[in-house]
């Protein structure tokens, strides 16, 4: 009898082809229609698109600063959590042992919170008079808030890389070889895809975010895409200038993209040494040096929310008169996750699949990451206002649409994570005793896609109610979500509406990120439980 894919109940039926059309919709949509509006551009306006697509003097330096920025970021970032990571997997007892993966509850809150923290801290510094020297200047301020806000990614992922090393041949390599040595030679190589897929991830969310840099006057190249479709008008022009980020963010995406997907083909089992290693105390103290940077990040922003607790009665008005943003952006976070979920579990069968279909669709489904977040606003305006206009452009669903495109893919790559490893004898069994598709949907297929499904929609919840980038371009005359309030007031320098706002966001964003783990520690038992045994390319559910 042939295994039963996870799509196995709708292949052959009309909905797996819908919801695959609209996926290829909501997200390549947009860049479609600027590519369209761009041909038709190109050819009366060769000079100006040649010294768009060719970066030279002010924007060429700009573009190698983002580089660089980004580089430093996701190098720093992957290092530091590797050694952090490595010590919450090894730890056996205390308090860290039991919720090393609640670092990962902080990854969806938006960078420009743990930027409003910095700032905090920045101001006190400089009111000490003598010490205002110690107030780094803003490319250091960004690489710092940046380095923070990745840091959650970063440690969950290089913790996922620990799980993925085989414990026996480290067990084997103990006998002869002293800990660190081992750690060097075989665990490090083994866990170097994972750790080659933390660092590109890392290096395409720094790059294409402009909320922390500009917080702190700095200019980079993502900001430049925004600002020449605000100076001009002309999508045509916001998509050449684009091009240049473009082609390093796909090259870094094909670079990559083998790796990320080595790391979601992972083997499930999370085993660890059966006795903690012994490493030298040089070393021992980096991993607690790299611990101790993440804490300081999170301790920071949880100290900034904590003082805004003890005083919120003077942030009250402001979050008050800010009670209809928080209902539009949760509204937001609510209806994309609803609309995400069916389109990125049709994508993410086809991503299971094995051979060249497979292949295809993970390439469609990782390189929308590599798009910058105003190309994906402007490229809707396109869509909705000129290409196609169906009464959508300026309503409601414009930020929604905003959202699944840019968040459809990642949901996608959670339910991938979660079809992986489902066991397909569980699906075999339904096959043989099912007797309607709604009851095995219901008793079996739910039950079994619970965790990720819960923890797509959180994630996509989350990041939704928080993005910027897109949403400041689409987002309809009179709503406005709370993350466009707090970066205005973050510009103006409204720092007590900041303070209570940014508490209501980040309670709103650890509840979502909460709800997530608790799901992935549901779909850990179960990895560790049953693996599935369908190997790397399997086509199972």
């Amino acid at each position: 009898m042939d295994r039963v894919s996870a799509a196995g109940i709708l292949r052959g039926g009309p909905l797996l082809p819908l919801f695959l059309l609209l996926f290829l919709g909501a997200v390549f949509g947009p860049l479609c229609a600027l590519v369209f509006i761009t041909a038709q551009y190109i050819p009366g306006n060769l000079p100006d698109v040649i010294a768009l697509l060719v970066p030279a003097g002010r924007r060429l330096g700009l573009l190698l600063s983002s580089v660089a920025l980004a580089a430093a970021v996701a190098g720093a970032g992957t290092v530091i959590g590797l050694l952090a990571g490595s010590l919450l997997w090894d730890l056996r007892e205390g308090v860290w042992s039991r919720a090393r993966w609640l670092v990962v509850v902080l990854a969806p809150v938006p960078a420009f919170l743990y930027a409003q923290a910095w700032m905090a801290v920045c101001a006190l510094l400089a009111t000490a008079g003598s010490v205002a020297a110690w107030v780094p200047a803003g490319w250091v301020l960004s690489f710092w808030v940046q380095l923070g806000a990745v840091l959650p990614i970063a440690v969950g992922l290089c913790m996922l890389a620990m799980a993925s090393v085989d414990i026996p041949s480290i067990e084997a390599a103990r006998v002869v070889a002293p800990d660190i040595t081992v750690f060097r030679r075989i665990v490090v190589p083994i866990a170097a895809p994972a750790l080659g897929a933390c660092a590109g991830l890392l290096f395409l969310l720094s790059i294409t975010d402009y909320s922390v840099p500009t917080l702190f006057s700095v200019n980079v190249y993502a900001l430049e895409i925004f600002a020449e479709f605000s100076a001009s008008s002309e999508p045509a022009r916001a998509l050449l200038l684009a091009i240049p980020l473009l082609l390093v963010t796909l090259l870094v995406i094909f670079a990559t993209q083998g790796r990320i997907r080595n790391l979601m083909e992972g083997t499930g089992v999370f085993q660890r040494s059966a006795s903690p290693p012994e490493y030298p105390r040089w070393f021992a103290a980096l991993r607690y040096g790299a611990l101790g940077i993440v804490v300081l990040h999170a301790g920071t922003l949880v100290a900034s929310l904590l003082v805004t607790a003890v005083t919120m009665n003077r942030h009250l008005p402001a979050v008050a008169n800010a009670s209809g943003d928080i209902g539009v952006s949760f509204g937001i976070g609510i209806a994309a996750a609803v609309c995400c979920l069916p389109i990125a579990y049709a994508a993410a069968t086809m991503m299971n699949r094995s051979g060249r279909q497979g292949g295809v669709w993970w390439l469609l489904c990782i390189a929308p990451l590599a798009v910058p977040s105003p190309l994906v606003g402007i490229g809707l305006i396109v869509l909705w206002n000129s290409l196609l206009p169906a009464g959508i452009y300026g309503t409601a669903a414009m930020p929604v649409l905003a959202a699944l495109a840019r968040f459809a893919p990642v949901a996608a790559l959670i339910l991938l994570a979660q079809l992986r490893h489902i066991d397909p004898l569980l699906t075999d069994a339904a096959r043989v005793f099912q007797r309607g598709v709604v009851r095995t949907w219901v008793q079996v297929r739910l039950p079994l896609l619970a965790p990720g499904l819960v923890a797509a929609a959180c994630m996509v919840f989350a990041l939704s109610a928080g993005e910027l980038g897109a949403t400041l371009l689409v987002i309809p005359p009179g709503l406005e979500t709370v993350t466009i309030r707090m970066y205005n007031y973050l510009h103006y320098g409204s720092s007590g509406a900041v303070a209570g706002l940014g508490l209501v966001m980040t309670v709103l964003m650890l509840a979502a990120g909460g709800v997530a783990v608790a799901a992935m520690r549901g779909w850990s038992r179960l990895m560790t439980g049953r693996p599935s045994s369908h190997g790397a390319g399997g086509d199972t559910g």
